[in-house]
């Protein structure tokens, strides 16, 4: 296995650490490895890959998610600079239904994030010049996009004004939320 591989109270989150090499040329870090994905038993027939640059910190995206039948499930990697990410399991039935985990990535640490369909998640840039890369298991729908307010749920980010999106501001609350998700079903 390429990973160590540590998976959270919320079924599906993994944070998984890949094995890399350094020497005086630099690095090589191997985000994703087919054979270990599938000894964990994680998604990983990806749809598409984009990468994120967030020119200043406190910039905050999500909470984001894709609606059935095209939900995603998603591995996001910093490849420079540093992100606090917060997911929701929205998946009514499953026994964590509402609990949020939170999870701090940066390019030193290496670590990549495994967020499973039907769990959405938010992030908050927290350095200059991050650079986000994410794999998808389908493509953007837009008509199927989705999203509740970052500051609608119990994780504390350490930003009381972060930077947002106009999209982003217009989200619903979770306590507002009807979700199309259910466990063991459509996700």
């Amino acid at each position: 296995m390429v990973y160590k591989a540590e998976e959270f109270e919320i079924k599906g989150v993994f944070l998984l650490q890949p094995k890399f090499h350094v020497d005086i040329r630099g690095s090589i870090t191997k985000t994703f490895h087919r054979e270990s994905f599938e000894q964990l038993g994680l998604e990983c027939d990806w749809g598409e890959s984009l990468i994120t640059e967030n020119f200043q910190k406190d910039v905050m995206r999500g909470f984001h998610f894709q609606k059935p039948p095209y939900c995603q499930a998603k591995t996001l990697f910093c490849v420079s600079g540093s992100i606090l990410d917060g997911v929701i399991d929205l998946r009514k039935g499953s026994r964590t239904y509402g609990k949020t985990a939170v999870f701090s990535l940066d390019s030193q640490k290496r670590t990549i994030l495994y967020v499973p369909r039907g769990v959405a998640n938010c992030y908050l840039i927290k350095q200059d010049h991050t650079t986000i890369a994410y794999n998808l298991t389908s493509t953007y729908m837009p008509e199927y996009e989705g999203g509740i307010r970052w500051d609608s749920t119990d994780v504390d980010f350490g930003c009381a004004t972060p930077i947002i999106g106009e999209k982003d501001g217009k989200l619903p609350a979770f306590a507002e939320f009807d979700s199309p998700f259910v466990y063991g079903e459509n996700c």
